[in-house]
């Protein structure tokens, strides 16, 4: 009998520890980093979000969005990769090219331009000119997508 309940005792705490570092690991999912101070902060207790140029921007605090709104091109850098969206100048991959800063949203999108970067922003500009095409006429079938 004491057998039976010390084993079902050690089950149910093994279950409980393995849920307690689930939990943990989905909070450390869910941090973000302050567009503004660069603080990381958990995303239910930031403040956001500010979309700019269709991204969502989170923040430490009401001041950092002030700021932010204020000067956005000061905390954020538009891609000229992945759709050319707007991404944390903090988080952003900077690669340089005849004397001219082009900001990436990952090291496997900058280590790409940086192999042939004419091609590169040959193709961006493409992409682009479609994008901003696709989202006046509306066409199905547009840059490829349906």
């Amino acid at each position: 009998m004491y057998r039976k309940i010390w084993m079902l005792s050690l089950v149910a705490f093994v279950l409980v520890l393995h849920l307690s570092v689930q939990a943990d690991d989905t909070k450390k999912a869910e941090t973000i980093t302050c567009a503004v101070s660069g603080e990381t902060v958990q995303k239910s207790e930031a403040v956001g979000p500010v979309n700019h140029k269709g991204t969502d921007f989170y923040f430490c605090c009401n001041s950092c969005v002030e700021k932010f709104k204020k000067e956005p091109e000061k905390f954020a850098v538009t891609t000229v990769c992945c759709g050319e969206k707007a991404i944390s100048k903090k988080d952003a991959k900077v690669a340089t090219y005849q004397e001219k800063e082009y900001y990436f949203c990952s090291d496997k999108c900058k280590a790409s331009f940086e192999k042939d970067p004419e091609a590169f922003l040959k193709k961006s500009k493409e992409a682009a000119g479609c994008q901003k095409e696709c989202s006046v006429t509306k066409k199905e079938g547009c840059c490829g997508k349906k």
